[in-house]
């Protein structure tokens, strides 16, 4: 069976930027591709595959970015008070101002500052006396610890030797006297119950009168008697003594001991515990007359600083600059109340500028420092200026947005201010590489891997590919086809 193949072919690729809108964006030309036709002469209905053959022509990439106007250089005029929060605009400059360095530009009312400040130096002169008192206090009180405690350690002493005493002298001498008072009060029994019996022996022999020797051992008698009674009585006071009397007072001296530590004890944490809190009252004194000191000091400072002087010249602007973005730039007037610490306003130099943009992360890798491009400024109609990215930060601010600072390289128009916002526009790609139309390279993951039909022989074979960059409807290989190859148009 004899097959013949016949073409036709058309192809034209031009590729132009334009501004469109008034922001730059490429401008699509016309691709005449390649259409083949595949028939068979003796089967005319065999299914025709439409094909484009890969050519190397030249692509270019733009990459556009959002920029704003900022001054290279800024100083910011802030409300840096220590102390003092009332604070109430008595006079302002205007903004958009060119002021000189050492202008003023704010004034505050200082009435109520200044009734502060004399009632901080009432409180100091309080605080001076108050120390005076503690310092006099703390000394006196030192000596009154010192005689204190000699006295406490005094009186401990004395209770321990009475207690050595008592125990090592009095108690052996006590039981010693017990013996001895039972042995004498026996010797007075013995010596009346001799002597009764002498008299009797006496009387006896000497043959004495009835009545005499009567009267005689009688008192005798007595005396015997008496002396029993007497020897009782010591027997049963001395039993007491040694069995209650004697314990009790014991007793007595070892609690009295023991109180005596106690006391002892206790005068000592007592003595400390005043020394502490004397020397906390000696240090409530110092802070206070420390911080007596620093109010005053801070007001006093804060009274220099109610007239805001511009650090250098240049344009005024209310609020703080953020990469080139004002914030908190409202008008402010006579009367106003304003925060003790924050920009109240900024001045710029106008005369040296630049442009700030951000750069998401998907297009980072396409910007590099030195890419030169143009900047449409809108508020001028298509004016436009020259500029080269002067750095693109390594790490992202926030949200997968890296920051990028714009040199401007060509002539800035009159009257453009930062804050303005501008249309920025660079050439990321450009070279002459072999490219196929978008919509015959296809993809099953997402866009991770690529592949193509590639025509081997006259039958369209699954290739793999790897793609580069892409524009207007064509897409870069980078791998996996050559000039001349050819790929089906849709997918097999």
């Amino acid at each position: 069976m004899k097959r013949s193949i016949s073409f036709i072919l058309m192809m034209t690729f031009v590729m132009t930027p334009a501004f469109i809108s008034g922001s730059m964006a490429p401008n699509p030309g016309n691709i005449l591709l390649p259409t083949i036709r595949v028939t068979n002469q003796d089967d005319e209905d065999e299914e025709e595959i439409e094909t484009v053959e890969a050519e190397v022509k030249p692509i270019k990439v733009y990459q556009t970015l959002d920029g704003v106007f900022e001054a290279a250089t800024t100083h910011e005029v802030e409300t840096d008070f220590e102390s003092w929060s009332d604070l109430e605009v008595s006079s302002i400059v205007e903004q958009g101002m060119n002021v000189s360095d050492g202008d003023v530009l704010v004034e505050f009312e200082v009435e109520d500052l200044d009734e502060a400040i004399r009632d901080a130096r009432f409180e100091l002169i309080a605080a001076e006396l108050d120390m005076q008192e503690t310092v006099l206090k703390r000394q006196q009180q030192e000596k009154i610890w010192e005689m204190d405690k000699v006295a406490a350690e005094r009186d401990w002493a004395q209770a321990q030797e009475d207690n050595d005493y008592y125990w090592q002298v009095e108690v052996p001498q006590r039981d010693k006297d017990l013996e001895f008072d039972m042995e004498t009060a026996g010797y007075s029994l013995e010596y009346a119950k001799d002597e009764l019996d002498q008299l009797l022996q006496m009387y006896t022999e000497d043959e004495l009168t009835e009545e005499s020797e009567e009267i005689v051992l009688k008192r005798a008698r007595r005396d015997v008697a008496r002396s029993e009674w007497f020897f009782e009585l010591r027997k049963e006071d001395l039993r007491r003594r040694q069995e209650v009397i004697n314990p009790r007072q014991d007793v007595v001296k070892k609690e009295d001991f023991e109180r005596a530590q106690m006391a002892h004890d206790r005068a000592m944490v007592e003595l400390e515990g005043s020394m502490q809190r004397m020397d906390i009252e000696f240090q409530r004194a110092e802070i206070a007359l420390k911080e007596a000191q620093e109010k005053l000091a801070d007001l006093e400072a804060d009274r220099e600083g109610m007239s805001l002087t511009a650090p250098a010249a240049g344009m005024l602007f209310y609020g703080s600059c953020d990469r080139g973005e004002w914030s908190d730039n409202d008008p402010v007037e006579e009367g106003d109340s304003m925060s003790s610490d924050s920009v109240v306003m900024t001045i710029v130099d106008a005369s040296s500028m630049q442009i700030r943009a951000s750069v998401d992360e998907d297009s980072v890798s396409m910007i590099n420092d030195n890419m030169t491009g143009l900047a449409l400024i809108p508020a001028f109609g298509r004016e436009k200026v020259g500029v080269s990215v002067s750095s693109v930060s390594a790490i992202p601010m926030s949200d997968g947005n890296y920051d990028c600072v714009i040199e401007i390289t060509g002539d800035i128009p009159e009257g453009v201010i930062p804050g303005m916002s501008c249309k920025l526009s660079f050439v990321a790609y450009a070279a002459d590489v072999v490219v196929v139309p978008e919509d015959s390279v296809f993809s099953d993951d997402g866009g991770i891997t690529h592949y193509v039909y590639k025509m081997v022989g006259g039958n369209p074979a699954w290739e793999r590919v790897e793609i580069g960059h892409s524009s207007d409807g064509m897409v870069e290989i980078v791998d996996g086809l050559s000039a001349g190859d050819e790929i089906t148009v849709e997918k097999q």
